[in-house]
Order: structure tokens, then C-alpha cells, then sequence
């Protein structure tokens, strides 16, 4: 039998108030139904209120089937990581990172390109960095791959994430005026298109629930999955800052899913939304939906049903490129013996080819240089194979200072 919301519940009763009071409380009260001591703000007629239902899930089957694939994916998702070769698994996982913040930006209505977030990246290695477009959001994202994940404690925590990542990106006027939050009413909108529900202007009551928010984070009697969804979509609800609320709580979830399941799936957040923007924003307005009396069953399948299918469609194509570059090592091995100068400049160009977010963001010639000796080559070799398979047309030159080249036997 498929779970309705209560709000489904209301209308196929014909908003019989008796029926859904009882479906609410042997929801509410079931044993095993998890109570998270969070009390969002709930819709009624475009006002957001303080309403004091708490957020609740009930353990459903699906819920539990889901988190449980979640979690299989996750475990491949790392072992193929761990077949790729080192400088196919450093370029695929910036290639991650640029399109999540594409894909973050994107939602939040800001226009940025591949270029430009690559640029941004480039300058993290500088001291003006901050002075880059996106650079700050890059190095915010570049500490998740890292493995420097940010304890989320106290709103300072929370203000200083929210500083870091979307810093130049609002305007003055937007800027948090409270001590840490907002402190007036604010609209939040899940598209352009839509009414937005106005949001209370209490700064007090505010910080109550974002001290509630804290503590359930830190609850470790609840599920990790069931967790890290509902403190998103309570994050969302709150809408703590006056603009760049879904940045924030995006990256947070980002930071969230790579500490508990991997850095893909957590590098991959905005990409499953961006994907499918109207399911996820059918699932934030049920969320919060006085009709639905703060229940977050359905929110938290719908959620675990979007990780899932993201998962499964990143291991497909990542699963694919692997095959590509056996099978193209295969026919480099026809052409060059495997410890030649020759084989090493092609074996690193394709796999620049198979995993670079683009063709300007793959391997320079002096990257392959960096290689060398690792890879037990001398420089003066790699040069050479460089220019003699420059010659061959074996590879192709697409820039010349700093110089570049792209395999052409694909």
C-alpha cells in the first residue's frame, strides 16, 4: 500500500477532522516513529507560523530499503575510486567539484561558467584568492575533498560557513543583520514562478530553533541518513539568512554526506537537485505544509530516492569511463611498450581526456613533466615523446604557453 501524506489523508476524507487527528496520532505515536525535537515553521495561507508541531518520521519500509542501497552504492562508489589510477581520480573529483558548484549557483540564480569556476579553483593557490569570483565557494569545497570537515556546533559555526562560501557573492543589502541570522520577515520561494510564504522576523525565537537544529545534529540515536535529510529540509525551513540559505544548506549536506558515506556521493548534492528541481521542491513545500502536521516521512523517501538514482546514474558513467580507458591502454600498449616515454605521455593524456571537466582544465604539459619522475621517466624523455608524438599526430596541441596536448587515438 503506497504511504500518503496526511495532507492526501485530509482530502480523500473529505477533511474529515476526527480521521486525520487519528491518523496524525497513530503516526505521531507509534513505537519506533522517531522524534527529532524540532518544531518548523508551517504554511497556512502563505504565512509561515511558528507552529508548534514537532517533525517526526515513521520508519517505513521504503525509507529503510533505500537508505540501505544508499549505503551499497556508496561502498562502490568507493571501490571504483580506488581501481582508478591517481591522476584519473585527482582530475574526476575536481571535475565533481566544479559541476557542484555550477550546479549550486545555478539554483541559487547566480550565472557562472565552467571557465570561470576553473579560473577560481587555479586561484586558490594565490594570496588574493578571495578576490576571485567563486574562489572562496571553490576553496569552501575544496576542504571537503580534503577531508577538512567543519564541526557544526554553535551559530557561529553556522555564520562562519555561510561567511566563507558565499563570500562577495551577497549583496550588502541581503546580509544577516542579527547577531548571527536574519532578524526581520522573509520570503522563501522554492522557484521564480511561485507565492512565497513570508517568514517571521522573531530573532530570539529564531536562535531558539537553530539551538534545537544543533542539538539534533548532534543526536546520535537517530539514523545518519534520516538525520542529515531532515536537519536540510529544517534548514531550509528556517531560512535563517535572507538570501543564499539554499547554498548554505546545500553545501552543508554536501560536507554532511562526504564525512558519512563518500566524497562523490557528497559532491553530488546540487547535481541530483539541479536534476531534478521539481520533485525536490514538491517535496520542501510538503515539508513544510501545515496540512501535513511537520511529518517528514515523505520527505525523507522522496530525498533517499533522488541520492539513490544519482548514485546509480554516476556509477554508470563512471563505471563506463573506466572501461574506456582499459580499453584504450589496450591499444596504446599495441603502439608503445608499457615502460616507455611514449606509453607514459599517452596513458596520462587520456586519462586527462576521460576525466577532466573539460579540455582547458585537463593535464599540461607540465603537469605530465611533474609525473615524470614518479612515474620513473626522466624529463628530457617526456619532452621528446611529447614533440615525436606531436609529430605522429598522436596528439594534438590546443595551447601553447603554458602548452597542452590531447590525445587523438580515442
Amino acid at each position: 500500500m503506497v504511504y500518503k501524506t496526511l495532507k492526501t489523508v485530509a482530502y480523500e476524507t473529505h477533511h474529515d477532522f476526527k480521521a486525520v487527528a487519528n491518523e496524525y496520532d497513530r503516526r505521531f505515536h507509534s513505537y519506533g516513529t522517531f522524534k527529532t525535537g524540532l518544531f518548523p515553521y508551517l504554511s497556512a495561507q502563505a504565512i509561515l507560523s511558528g507552529d508548534q508541531r514537532e517533525l517526526f518520521v515513521v520508519p517505513l519500509r521504503e525509507i529503510a530499503i533505500s537508505s540501505e542501497r544508499i549505503r551499497y552504492n556508496s561502498d562502490e562508489l568507493i571501490a571504483l575510486l580506488a581501481q582508478m589510477p591517481s591522476t584519473a581520480r585527482g582530475l574526476y573529483i575536481q571535475k565533481q567539484m566544479i559541476n557542484e558548484i555550477l550546479a549550486n549557483n545555478q539554483l541559487a540564480g547566480l550565472k557562472n561558467s565552467p571557465n570561470e569556476v576553473e579560473i577560481a579553483i587555479k586561484a586558490l593557490d594565490t594570496n588574493s584568492y578571495r578576490e576571485i569570483r567563486f574562489a572562496a565557494m571553490a576553496k569552501m569545497y575544496q576542504a571537503i575533498i580534503d577531508h577538512d570537515y567543519q564541526r557544526i556546533e554553535s551559530p557561529i559555526d553556522i555564520r562562519k560557513i555561510y561567511d566563507q562560501l558565499l563570500h562577495g557573492l551577497i549583496k550588502h543589502e541581503q546580509l544577516p543583520d542579527g547577531a548571527f541570522f536574519r532578524s526581520r520577515t522573509s520570503v522563501i520561494k522554492h522557484s521564480d514562478d511561485e507565492i512565497g510564504y513570508q517568514l517571521p522576523g522573531d530573532q530570539e525565537d529564531l536562535e531558539r530553533r537553530i539551538g534545537q537544529w544543533l542539538k539534533f545534529i548532534s543526536n546520535k540515536n537517530i539514523p545518519f541518513l534520516l538525520k542529515g535529510l531532515l536537519a536540510h529540509g529544517c534548514f531550509e525551513n528556517l531560512h535563517p539568512f535572507y538570501d543564499g540559505n539554499g547554498q548554505t544548506g546545500r553545501y552543508i549536506l554536501s560536507l554532511y554526506l562526504a564525512r558519512k558515506l563518500d566524497i562523490v556521493s557528497g559532491l553530488n548534492v546540487s547535481q541530483m537537485i539541479a536534476k531534478s528541481p521539481d520533485s525536490y521542491n514538491k517535496a520542501a513545500i510538503a515539508f513544510s505544509d501545515a496540512e501535513n502536521f511537520a511529518e517528514g516521512s515523505s520527505f525523507v523517501a522522496d530525498l533517499l530516492e533522488m541520492i539513490e538514482e544519482r548514485q546509480r546514474t554516476v556509477i554508470e558513467n563512471l563505471t563506463g569511463k573506466l572501461k574506456k580507458l582499459t580499453d584504450l591502454n589496450q591499444k596504446i600498449q599495441t603502439l608503445y611498450p608499457v615502460n616507455s616515454s611514449g606509453y607514459f605521455v599517452l596513458n596520462l593524456l587520456a586519462q586527462s581526456a576521460l576525466f577532466s571537466a573539460s579540455q582547458t582544465s585537463g593535464l599540461l604539459d607540465r603537469d605530465i613533466l611533474k609525473h615524470a619522475q614518479n612515474g620513473h621517466q626522466s624529463k628530457r624523455a617526456v619532452n621528446f615523446a611529447i614533440k615525436a608524438l606531436v609529430s605522429s599526430k598522436q596528439i594534438v596541441t590546443i595551447k601553447k604557453n603554458p602548452g597542452q596536448h590531447l590525445i587523438n587515438i580515442l
